[in-house]
Order: structure tokens, then sequence, then C-alpha cells
């Protein structure tokens, strides 16, 4: 009786799937509790086939080891000339031309209240930058500068100076020696 009842159970399942057609049994066919983890494929479901919480999150895995530094790449190519920059603040005022002091020296001869002057001239092309007066020889004690240190020529207002000139009163009865000078500059 009982080989009867194995070969009915036996043969009965093996008539059910040969004989069931393609998807026709479903969730209603199956009774609650009959699909146990040993029926179910290994690695078959996913993670959406199981409702919210179920599943428990798995302990992070180790970190595997850092990969071996690869070789240095070869230099690129050269990138293009980048753009022009934008032009700098105008540097100082160069050093003026070579300069040259140019003198001339006058003599006041022997007598009293007698009137001097004397006038250093740049050569064609330059420009006086400076000057003066002073006295060679004689008795500075009785000597009146009427222009003290001189001054440049010509002596109109906005005129480029092209000289030095001054002026002196002798007033020591014997003869006194000056000398003019300009400090002329080249352009």
């Amino acid at each position: 009786m009982s080989s009867i009842a194995v070969f009915m159970v036996l043969g009965g399942s093996a008539y059910a799937a040969a004989t069931l057609p393609k998807n026709s049994v479903g969730s209603r066919q199956i009774a609650s509790n009959a699909v146990t983890s040993a029926k179910v494929k290994d690695g078959s479901l996913l993670s959406q086939d199981f409702k919210p919480g179920q599943l428990v999150a798995g302990a992070p895995g180790l970190a595997g080891a850092a990969g071996a530094k690869g070789d240095r790449g070869d230099t690129g190519p050269k990138g293009d000339t980048g753009a022009t920059g934008a032009a700098g603040a105008a540097g100082a005022a160069g050093a003026a031309g070579a300069t040259t002091v140019r003198m001339r020296y006058v003599d006041i001869v022997t007598g009293n209240n007698n009137n001097g002057w004397g006038q250093a001239d740049c050569n064609p092309g330059e420009r006086a930058t400076g000057g003066g007066v002073s006295m060679i020889s004689g008795n500075a004690a009785n000597i009146a500068y009427f222009q003290p240190g001189g001054a440049p020529t010509p002596d109109g207002q906005g005129a480029t100076p092209t000289g030095w000139t001054s002026s002196w009163y002798n007033q020591s009865g014997q003869t006194d020696t000056f000398r003019v000078y300009a400090i002329c500059a080249a352009p």
C-alpha cells in the first residue's frame, strides 16, 4: 500500500509537470508557506522581491589593495602663444645727454667804479641747465654783484636757455678777474 502511495505521489507530480500548461501555476495555486528556502534557487531573488526592512544591511567589504603607480606619460606638445598683455606704465625719463661746462673769463681793469659783465654761451644745439660766476683774482671785499650767481640767457620767459650771464661792480682800485660758466647739455 505504501508503495502505491509513493508511486501515486511521485507519479502525480510527474504527471502534473508533464501535463500543466506553461505559466498556469500562480500565487493562487500555491498554498501558504509551501515555498521554502530550499525550494528557491540561490541568487534568483532580487532586492525588489522583498518588503522594505526585510533585508539586513551587510557589513562593508574590505578595501582592495591599491594598484601599482603607472609610469609617467610623455610630455605633451607645446601650447599656443598667449595673447599680448597690457602695456606697462611709462618709465622714468632717461638721463640728459652729455654735459659740458663752457667758461668765459672777464677782467675788470684797475680803477674806481668800473662796471663789468660776462656771458658764457653753449654751443649751437645745446641748452644751459645751470651756471654761475666766481672771482678768480682780485679784492672780493670791494666787489658789489648786480647779479650774484648770474642768470640764464636769454632771460625771456619760455625761452630755452642757451648760456649764462652775470654782471658786477668793481670798487677795488685794481684789476679783478671773473669767471662766468654755463653748464650745457646736448640733446
